[in-house]
C-alpha cells in the first residue's frame, strides 16, 4: 500500500461524509472498498 494514496482516499471519505468525521466508519469504508 501507499500511504500517501491511501490518505488521500480516507480524506475523500471523510469529505463524502456528511456526519462528520467518523474515523471508525471510515476505515469500514475503505476496507469494503479494498483500499
Amino acid at each position: 500500500m501507499c500511504a500517501s494514496i491511501d490518505n488521500h482516499q480516507l480524506k475523500i471519505l471523510i469529505q463524502d461524509d456528511g456526519q462528520g468525521i467518523d474515523l471508525y466508519k471510515v476505515y469500514q469504508k475503505a476496507k469494503e472498498k479494498g483500499l
